[in-house]
């Protein structure tokens, strides 16, 4: 049952960082328009 639990939480990293770096090049994006400077 262990196993299982860390199996699951291994692919949820693995989806969340993904996405995040799906997300990324977006917020680059944001950052370099004129007046959204403060943009994550």
């Amino acid at each position: 049952m262990k196993d299982n639990i860390e199996h699951f939480l291994f692919l949820d990293l693995l989806r969340l960082s993904a996405f995040w770096a799906s997300l990324r090049p977006f917020f680059g994006k944001l950052a370099l328009l004129p007046g959204h400077g403060a943009a994550p």
